[in-house]
């Protein structure tokens, strides 16, 4: 497993969050576990999960 940790805050006066990416490889394939955390108590989880769907997909697209 590999693993990539990350701060990320969409401008200067967002709270900062944790992104979580674990690799793992297998079968020719490599499976992600992605996870965000320390969002703010208002984060609107369906917009979050539905842009890192869409930046997935356009990633896997390269692949």
């Amino acid at each position: 497993m590999e693993q990539i940790r990350f701060s990320w805050h969409a401008d200067d006066e967002a709270p900062r969050s944790i992104v979580d990416l674990q690799l793992r490889g297998g079968d020719d394939q490599t499976h992600l576990v992605l996870a965000q955390q320390q969002l703010p108590a208002d984060a609107d989880i369906n917009a979050l999960s539905a842009r890192w769907e869409g930046a997935l997909g356009r990633i896997a697209e390269l692949a």
